[in-house]
């Protein structure tokens, strides 16, 4: 288990679970224009954690489509008909890494944005890599005001 494993699951997971289930316009704080409709890919391997990613994304006007893994974002990525505007990723993941996730995709699809978020952003993959354009970072935990916040960042500002 990884430093601050547990606590993401805690907090992230109880939090983005609590807003999921909240109806949107009910919200204190909420701010229709915050979101967006733009078609987002969270990729995650922690079902719980994926499908509460996805429904607080939904519940912010995204439109999205989840992969449990990064084989699983390829081969979405690698579809001609599946539109994609940014993939949600974390850095660290059995199997692929967020950072091959994103160099792979990059080969697919370069003008695809990409956010990578971790709780160990001093991870040593990160040491040195300079990260390509059309890619971010967000450190975790988050709440998800502060996803919405960095998304729109990524995507070009508040939704129309």
């Amino acid at each position: 288990m990884f430093a601050g494993q547990h606590v993401r699951k805690h907090l992230d997971l109880n939090g983005l679970l609590a807003e999921a289930r909240e109806p949107r316009a009910s919200r204190v704080g909420f701010q229709p224009d915050v979101g967006g409709e733009e078609r987002v890919n969270p990729v995650e391997d922690e079902p719980e954690l994926r499908h509460a990613l996805g429904r607080m994304l939904r519940g912010r006007g995204y439109r999205v489509t989840e992969a449990e893994d990064g084989e699983a974002a390829l081969g979405l990525a690698s579809l001609p008909d599946v539109e994609l505007d940014l993939v949600l990723t974390d850095l660290v993941m059995p199997r692929m890494s967020g950072l091959e996730l994103v160099d792979r995709l990059a080969a697919l699809r370069p003008d695809l944005r990409v956010l990578l978020v971790s709780g160990h952003l001093n991870h040593p993959s990160l040491r040195d890599r300079r990260l390509r354009e059309g890619t971010a970072l967000l450190r975790k935990p988050f709440e998800a005001d502060e996803l919405t916040a960095k998304l729109r960042e990524i995507l070009g500002g508040p939704a129309d």
